[in-house]
Parts: structure tokens; sequence; C-alpha cells
């Protein structure tokens, strides 16, 4: 018995939806391989960020510790003075 024209088109589509599946899969894959790269892009931006702020808010602290020195600083003569004139 000889294939007919519909078995061979069954069979065809078959072939063709083989393929489309396979073509999905690998699409697939290139799609999670793209993900993780994207997502270790934006982990070592994240560090990087964190870092930046860290610093960024060690300077202020730095710099509100040294105002806060400062301003001690000063007060300290002016509080002598004044106990010096209440004796």
């Amino acid at each position: 018995m000889s294939p007919t024209s519909q078995d061979s088109s069954s069979e065809n589509r078959g072939k063709d939806e083989a393929i489309d599946l396979a073509q999905a899969y690998r699409d697939i894959l290139k799609g999670e391989q793209a993900a993780t790269a994207i997502e270790s892009n934006l982990t070592n931006l994240e560090r990087k960020l964190d870092a930046m702020l860290a610093a960024i808010e060690g300077a202020e602290a730095a710099e509100v510790s040294t105002s806060t020195k400062e301003a001690n600083g000063k007060q300290q003569p002016e509080k002598l003075d004044q106990e010096k004139k209440s004796s």
C-alpha cells in the first residue's frame, strides 16, 4: 500500500510541528540565558550602588561628626567665659 496524499500531508504537518517546537525550545533557552546574564549584571550594579551609597553615607556621617566637634569646640570657650563672669 502506497501512502496517500492525506498521509503525506499529515506527516509533513507533524514534521513542521516538531521543527516549530524545537525552534521554540531553542528560543526559550536563549531567553533564559539572556535573563541570567541580565540578572548577573543587575546584581553587579546593585553591589556598586550599595558601595557608593555606603561611601556617601560615611562621608556625610564624618562631616556631621566634624561639624559637631567644631561646634562643641566653639561653645566650650564661651561656656568658660560665662562661668568666669558668673563667679
